[in-house]
């Protein structure tokens, strides 16, 4: 059942320290001071180790979620480690 249309943006940065600046320049950007999606922004920011991803679609999309972070966290597990 399709919900709606709406974006992913995916982001793989070359350190966890980069990947933290870029959220926090997005979450200043999307709510400033709110820190928190609304109906105006209701993107949702997600984040592990290098890797950024923010959804934007009116709705919670749970199942997209849970199938993206699978395909993500299978990419990391084969990254070689940081230096």
């Amino acid at each position: 059942m399709r919900e709606g249309k709406g974006t992913l943006y995916s982001f793989e940065y070359t350190s966890t320290a980069q990947r933290e600046n870029a959220e926090v320049f997005a979450r200043t950007t999307l709510w400033g001071t709110d820190a928190k999606a609304s109906p105006a922004h209701p993107e949702q920011i997600f984040h592990w180790d290098r890797y950024l991803m923010v959804l934007s679609f009116k709705g919670f999309q749970r199942d997209l979620l849970e199938s993206l972070l699978k395909k993500f966290k299978r990419l990391d597990a084969g990254a070689p480690p940081a230096l």
